[in-house]
């Protein structure tokens, strides 16, 4: 019987899978790349600022984990994603909370004063590109199974 022994360097190899420029790296990198161009694709769109700040960031915690973040920094991007109002999260009327009405400008409509408002419908644009890529890259999605569905657990 012939024998052979291979010796690995962990550090090596560590830096192989999570090193700047590692396998790991190097499919998660174009990962988010896809997703950053689905992500502006779909954001919705009125004078172009939320679809410019989409961007990518990568970290490395010294626990040696690989993340990359990608997102906006821009706060209304959570609530087109989530809705606001009746129709968002906290599933109630917007009100004034020191003045008599609310006030905002609307494209094509002008300055608005109301003393209440229902909101905006969730967009889920991230939702959507999101679904792309796990499209993509999970086979045999349980699409019977609520997680699975738009507006489920991300």
């Amino acid at each position: 019987m012939s024998t052979f022994r291979l010796n690995l360097d962990q550090g090596a190899i560590n830096d192989m899978l999570t090193g700047q420029g590692g396998a790991v790296d190097l499919f998660l990198s174009g990962a988010v790349d896809e997703l950053k161009t689905s992500i502006q694709q779909n954001v919705p769109r009125r004078d172009g600022t939320l679809a410019a700040s989409i961007d990518d960031e990568r970290e490395e915690d010294p626990g040696r984990r690989l993340t990359y973040r990608v997102g906006t920094p821009l706060r209304r991007g959570y609530y087109q994603e989530v809705g606001t109002g009746i129709e968002g999260p906290e599933h109630r009327m917007i009100v004034p909370k020191v003045a008599k009405v609310l006030r905002w400008e609307q494209p094509g409509a002008g300055v608005l004063f109301r003393p209440r408002s229902k909101g905006s419908k969730p967009q889920a644009w991230l939702w959507r590109s999101l679904q792309v890529l796990a499209d993509r890259f999970v086979l045999n999605r349980n699409t019977n199974n609520p997680d699975d569905r738009p507006g489920g657990p991300i």
